[in-house]
């Protein structure tokens, strides 16, 4: 059986960003299919294009929220911000 292109994705065929540490400039701005937590992580906010503006209709407020390691976050998101912990961001494309 063939592989679908998201099984492909999911498993980073396209390549990943991985992202550590504190700051506000730990931003990805590509296509990204899905993020997986490697160090418990808190996620910014701020502007428009954000990684929660997308998962929600409400565009809800998660900047104090503090994901666990170990899961993984599927979808379709242009702009992921991390203020803390570690996040690997899965290339779509």
């Amino acid at each position: 059986m063939a592989t679908s292109n998201i099984d492909k994705q999911s498993f980073g065929q396209a390549g990943a960003t991985y992202l550590s540490g504190t700051g506000s400039d730990l931003t990805v701005t590509k296509d990204i299919c899905a993020i997986t937590i490697i160090s418990d992580a808190v996620f910014s906010t701020v502007g428009t294009d954000t990684v929660w503006d997308e998962l929600t209709d409400t565009g809800g407020n998660f900047d104090s929220d503090v994901f666990p390691s170990g899961i993984t976050i599927y979808g379709q998101f242009s702009k992921v911000t991390l203020t803390s912990g570690a996040a690997l961001c899965y290339h779509a494309v």
